[in-house]
């Protein structure tokens, strides 16, 4: 982990220069492609970026990435995603493929040309995701729960679980002990409230 010059104010957008901390979270996205044009061939298969409020348990991403794989490949950009833009929320993971096409994107452009002004999630997603020229399927994944949904047993328990529309900051999330021994194992990627250590539970 390093620190990147000129991300340092990129919190601000909580409070503070919105215009300055628009400009530090695009440095930090084009810092992810930078550094990932520079690593040695054979390049891993994805990419994934992950907001500080989210983790991931890495065999299930792994099994996840796999079984999506298929569907929209070479193109996959796979996330917790809603509504009828594709929004992906709090982390992402982008095929190689995929990822070097934004490269070239981003390498070539600037955010002007982009039209690119504001932040590095939904800003990412309208100006540089949805550009014509690099071709994205943006799949939203069932084991991924971001801060806008929240998991519960599907309505056949069978089907095990699903996500339901619910923002963190709208609900009191209280982890009721059975329900988590038995779903965080399917989860893949999570926002942190969700993390679950049956040692400490």
């Amino acid at each position: 982990m390093r620190q990147i010059d000129g991300t340092d104010r990129q919190g601000e957008y909580k409070g503070g220069d919105l215009n300055a901390a628009h400009l530090a979270q695009r440095i930090k996205m084009r810092e992810v492609f930078i550094e990932y044009a520079k690593l040695n061939d054979p390049k891993p298969d994805w990419v994934c970026y992950f907001d500080d409020d989210m983790d991931a348990q890495v065999t299930v991403l792994k099994e996840d990435l796999a079984r999506l794989k298929p569907h929209c490949s070479p193109n996959c950009w796979i996330a917790d995603a809603y509504d009828d833009h594709g929004f992906a929320s709090g982390a992402w993971c982008m095929q190689k493929e995929l990822a070097e096409r934004v490269g070239t994107l981003l390498d070539t452009n600037t955010d002007e040309d982009l039209k690119w002004f504001s932040t590095d999630d939904n800003g990412f997603k309208g100006r540089v995701m949805k550009n014509a020229s690099i071709g994205v399927d943006i799949v939203s994944s069932k084991n991924w729960y971001s801060e806008i949904h929240r998991p519960i047993v599907a309505d056949d328990p069978s089907d095990g679980y699903k996500k339901i529309d619910e923002r963190l900051e709208y609900n009191h999330w209280t982890k009721d002990g059975s329900f988590m021994e038995k779903w965080f194992p399917t989860a893949a990627v999570f926002n942190t409230a969700y993390s679950y250590d049956p040692q400490i539970a």
